[in-house]
This record gives structure tokens, sequence and C-alpha cells, in this order.
């Protein structure tokens, strides 16, 4: 069993739920010009719409998603899995089974608090 993992724990403790998703980035560094990396943002409107959560998650690995739609609102779960040994992968990211469809694998993520600017 996987050692308790402080990141996890800090985000469960935000007790973010269920938000609106603002926005669904996916980058990459093709091996042309780079590492053959890629990364996925996830923002998220707080509940009392006075700012905005941004996820960020690298070293993605196996990216599936489907559903994206104005409105819809978005759960992740994000699971450590260290132990599966999955060359380097730490993470494993899922929505919850409402509305948007999203699942990957990852090495690394961080989670910040930003203001609502949508410009």
């Amino acid at each position: 069993m996987a050692a308790v993992d402080p990141r996890i724990e800090s985000y469960l403790q935000m007790r973010i739920g269920y938000l609106r998703v603002l926005a669904l980035r996916v980058e990459q560094v093709p091996y042309e010009i780079g590492d053959g990396s890629q990364s996925v943002q996830v923002e998220l409107l707080k509940k009392d719409v006075s700012g905005r959560y941004l996820f960020t998650f690298q070293g993605v690995r196996m990216l599936e998603f489907a559903d994206l739609h104005p409105g819809l609102s978005c759960c992740l779960y994000i699971d450590n899995v260290v132990d599966h040994q999955l060359e380097g992968l730490r993470y494993k990211v899922s929505s919850g089974e409402q509305d948007l469809t999203l699942r990957f694998y990852c090495y690394d993520f961080g989670i910040s608090e930003l203001p609502l600017n949508l410009n």
C-alpha cells in the first residue's frame, strides 16, 4: 500500500467537490522539439463564483476525455498509484460519474487558486 501522499491529503482537505468547468487545456511537446511530454490543465469555477481553481498535471499518459460541453460540472479524483509500478507514473486522475469523462495517469500535479479573470 502506498504511503500517505501530502498533496492528495491537502487536496482532499480542500473539499472542492463538483464545480463548473471553465477550461480544459492539453499541451504537448513532440519528440522532434523536446522530451515528448504532455500536460493537462483543468480550471474549475469556485462555488461562490469568487475565483477559480487551476489544476496542472505534468507527465500525462493515457489521456481520455469526452462529453465536454458548456455548463458541465466535474469532480476530480486523484489517487496515488506509485505501488502499481507504472513507469514512473505516480497519480491516476479521473472525473466523477457526472457530465465530463476525464481519465489519465501523470507523474506530478499542482493546484492553484486564482482570481476570476476570464479575459
